[in-house]
C-alpha cells in the first residue's frame, strides 16, 4: 500500500496534529501492510513520488493508497504562504487514479468553515478569503480523484455539500498499552475531574467550572495549549478557585494526570460544530479508562451515552452538580462505567481504523 502526509511525520507523535498520522500508519504496518511512505518536504515527496512511478512502470502492484490531511489547505500544508506552483500532492492523487489505485482520504476539520480564520486565527478578510479559497479547491480535488473521503462522522459530511463523493466514518483510535491507574492521592474524600483540550468560542466550559466552583468536594485540572489559555484567561481567570488548576502538558507528561482523575470531561456548551466533531480525547479517555462526562447535542455525547461509558448530561449546573454529587456520595456508580470501556476498547483501536479503511478501499476483508 501507499501512504501519504503533505508534511512530515516525525518517528515518534504523541500529541499534536501529527499524532492521528503517525498512528494511523503504524497501524497499518501493524496489520502486515508493506508501507511506501510519502511524506516530507515537497521536495522529499516529489522524489518519493517518483521512485513510486518508477516502480509501477517495472510492475510492482499496490493495493490501494491512503491519505491524512493536513489542518492546512494541502497547497500550503508545509507552512509556506504561498501555494506550492508544481501541485505535487494533486498530482499524486491523480496519478493514483490513473493507474487504477483506490485512494482514500481522511479529512479532518472543517473549523475554517465557522469563523475561526477571522475570530481565533486573527486572519484578516482577503487572507480569510484566500485560505477558504484553497480550503475550497481541496474539496473540489477530492471530488476528482478519491474512491472515499474519510471524516470524524457521518454527520460532518451535512456541513460540507461540496462533497460528492462517498464518504465514510474514521473517528480518532486509541491504543492498548494502557497501565491500571491507581490514584495518587490516597485520599478519597475529593471528586478529581480532568478536562483536556482546547479553549475557544467553539470550546466553552464555563458550567463546569461554575459547578466545580460551587462544591468543596469537587477538584478540577485544565490541562490545555498555553496560547489557548493566553487567548481565554480573561473569560475563565474570574471563576477560578483554588480548587481549579491550569497546566499546560502534552505526550507522556499526560500520565501523571491521568492517574489524578477520577472523571474526564468533554463538557463544552453544545453547538453545531460539536455536533460532528469526534474529540480525540474522548478517545484518549477511554484508553485510560476514565469514565467521561459530556454533553447531550454533541457527537461525543452521544458516543458515551450509546457506550454508557460515562454521563451525558443537558449543558446545565443543576443537571451536572446532582450528577457529581451522586458520584462523590457514593464511587460505586463509577464501576459499571469502568467495566464497559474496558469491554469496547478493543473496537476502537488505531487498528481497527486501519483495518475498516483497508477494506473499503479494496472491498476485501483484513482479520
Amino acid at each position: 500500500m501507499i501512504y501519504h502526509y503533505p508534511g512530515n511525520l516525525p518517528i515518534s507523535s504523541e500529541s499534536g496534529s501529527t499524532l492521528r498520522p503517525r498512528s494511523m500508519l503504524n497501524a497499518f504496518i501493524e496489520i502486515g501492510f508493506d508501507v511506501q511512505l510519502i511524506h516530507g518536504t515537497i521536495q522529499d515527496r516529489e522524489r518519493k513520488i517518483e521512485k513510486l512511478r518508477q516502480q509501477i512502470c517495472v510492475g510492482e502492484k499496490f493495493l490501494f493508497a491512503y491519505s491524512e490531511s493536513s489542518w492546512l489547505p494541502t497547497l500550503i500544508a508545509d507552512g509556506n504562504k504561498l501555494p506550492n506552483s508544481n501541485c505535487i500532492d494533486f498530482r499524486f492523487f491523480r496519478y493514483c487514479k490513473l493507474q487504477g489505485i483506490s485512494c482514500g482520504l481522511f479529512y479532518r476539520d472543517i473549523y475554517w468553515k465557522f469563523g475561526r480564520l477571522s475570530g481565533e486565527m486573527g486572519l484578516n478578510w482577503m487572507k480569510s478569503h484566500y485560505v477558504k479559497s484553497l480550503y475550497f479547491l481541496d474539496l473540489m480535488i477530492y471530488n476528482q480523484y478519491l474512491k472515499i473521503l474519510f471524516l470524524p462522522s457521518k454527520k460532518m459530511k451535512e456541513q460540507i455539500p461540496e462533497i460528492k463523493v462517498r464518504t465514510e466514518a474514521l473517528p480518532p483510535g486509541l491504543s492498548l498499552k494502557y497501565l491500571k491507574h491507581d490514584r495518587k492521592n490516597a485520599d478519597e474524600s475529593d471528586l478529581t475531574i480532568l478536562y483536556i483540550g482546547g479553549l475557544s468560542s467553539l470550546s466553552v466550559i464555563d458550567v463546569l467550572i461554575e459547578t466545580v466552583k460551587k462544591f468543596e468536594f469537587l477538584r478540577l485540572i485544565i490541562c490545555t495549549n498555553l496560547s489557548h489559555w493566553e487567548k481565554e484567561n480573561a473569560r475563565y481567570s474570574k471563576l477560578l478557585c483554588t480548587r481549579i488548576e491550569v497546566v499546560h502538558r502534552s505526550g507522556k507528561d499526560l500520565i501523571s494526570l491521568y492517574k489524578e482523575a477520577d472523571l474526564g470531561a468533554l463538557f463544552y456548551r453544545p453547538n453545531v460544530y460539536k455536533s460532528f466533531t469526534a474529540s480525540t480525547k474522548l478517545f484518549q479517555y477511554m484508553e485510560n479508562e476514565l469514565p467521561i462526562l459530556a454533553t447531550k447535542g454533541t457527537f461525543d455525547g452521544e458516543f458515551v451515552a450509546s457506550n454508557d461509558i460515562g454521563w451525558c448530561l443537558p449543558y446545565e449546573i443543576e443537571q451536572l452538580s446532582f450528577t457529581l454529587f451522586k458520584i462523590w456520595k457514593n464511587r460505586k456508580f463509577l464501576e459499571p462505567k469502568k467495566r464497559n470501556l474496558q469491554s469496547i476498547k478493543k473496537n476502537h483501536t488505531w487498528v481497527q481504523r486501519a483495518k475498516k479503511a483497508a477494506d473499503l478501499l479494496t472491498e476485501r476483508r483484513f482479520i
